[in-house]
């Protein structure tokens, strides 16, 4: 689970919040007045949030590739082949 520890008070920090809130990942929120943004991953870390935000890229990109390849939906294509 990808943790997101911040200050709440900080733009930077609100920036990657929403970045987090819509990537549809699953992560946890940990709001801490003066604390400087880090992503934590198992046995990662992630600081700064340039670093951030291509990490939350990577992760979404990584993403979309898992759900095009590993869906178990199938389906019809303008033409009427299927999958």
């Amino acid at each position: 689970m990808i943790r997101f520890v911040y200050d709440p008070a900080e733009e930077t920090a609100r920036q990657l919040r929403d970045a987090l809130l819509e990537s549809c990942l699953a992560w946890r929120d940990d709001p801490r007045a003066g604390h400087d943004p880090v992503l934590y991953e198992e046995d990662r870390e992630t600081r700064g949030a340039r670093a951030i935000m291509d990490r939350i890229g990577e992760i979404v990109r990584y993403k979309a590739e898992w759900d095009r390849f590993q869906s178990d939906a199938c389906y019809i294509e303008e033409d009427g082949s299927v999958c």
